[in-house]
């Protein structure tokens, strides 16, 4: 089990796949930066609209994430 997950570890780190991981999560802190100016002066369920905000940003960036993992494990 460890081994395997090694080797998922390196497969991403290989392909670039962690460079696209950093890449999405600073989009997600620069969307967060200018949506959160704007929202937590007019609502207090601005936490809960950035989480799923950032819930769909990463679940839509998912598979540009994998996509080098699934191509070197063919």
């Amino acid at each position: 089990m460890t081994s395997e997950k090694m080797k998922i570890g390196y497969l991403i780190f290989t392909t670039g796949s962690l460079l696209k991981f950093l890449a999405v999560i600073l989009v997600i802190g620069i969307v967060d930066f200018f949506v959160a100016q704007h929202l937590f002066i007019h609502t207090a369920l601005s936490p809960f609209v950035l989480v799923a905000l950032n819930l769909l940003i990463y679940y839509l960036c998912l598979p540009w994430i994998k996509k080098g993992v699934t191509e070197i494990e063919k």
